[in-house]
């Protein structure tokens, strides 16, 4: 965070995010964008100013090491979640963070082994069907579907199934269609 703290932050062009979103890119091809300036950035969306962290140290710092720093702004996911630890801010998002944080240790990942290596060998079964047939898959659906899996098998203990995916794609596009910025409330 050497930038922001020498008071400079580099800057997308004025119009990067506008041109963006109308040619209906994916989010990675902003946050790449964002990437090329350093590991913080700065742009407007209308007339909010934005802060992206996206380097390792960057988001170390904002996330855990100086949260009380940073104000969260209303996360787009909060008219679907409520105040979860995705839109939570401050006190709240601490007490979240803390119930959850022993289920993000290195030991309790391990418990998580055996499901990773079982998505990833579906995902690598895929891909060699695909290669057989020689036609091109997309990899950012294909790495989306394996974090999916890896969530879903953690929460329910069963495969992602088809159905399921297609549910929770949908839940992704009316997410993706909300506002950038809902209002604070």
């Amino acid at each position: 965070m050497d930038s922001a703290r020498s008071g400079t932050i580099p800057e997308l062009a004025p119009d990067a995010f506008l041109r963006w979103r109308e040619s209906g890119a994916e989010t990675v091809d902003l946050l790449a964008q964002a990437r090329r300036l350093g590991p913080v950035s700065a742009f407007r969306i209308g007339e909010r100013p934005v802060v992206l962290a996206t380097g390792p140290q960057a988001v170390q710092e904002v996330l855990a090491r100086c949260p009380e720093r940073y104000v969260k702004r209303s996360h787009r996911a909060r008219v679907l979640l409520g105040d979860g630890l995705l839109a939570a801010a401050g006190e709240q998002w601490r007490r979240q963070r803390r119930v959850l944080q022993p289920h993000f240790t290195g030991r309790a990942v391990h418990h998580y082994e055996q499901l990773m290596h079982d998505c990833a060998e579906e995902t690598a079964r895929r891909w060699a069907a695909t290669a057989a047939r020689k036609t091109p898959r997309r990899l950012d659906a294909d790495l989306q579907h394996y974090s999916l899996d890896v969530i879903w098998r953690a929460a329910t203990g069963r495969p992602l199934d088809d159905a399921t995916h297609r549910a929770l794609r949908v839940a992704s596009d009316v997410l993706a269609a909300l506002p950038a910025l809902a209002p604070a409330g």
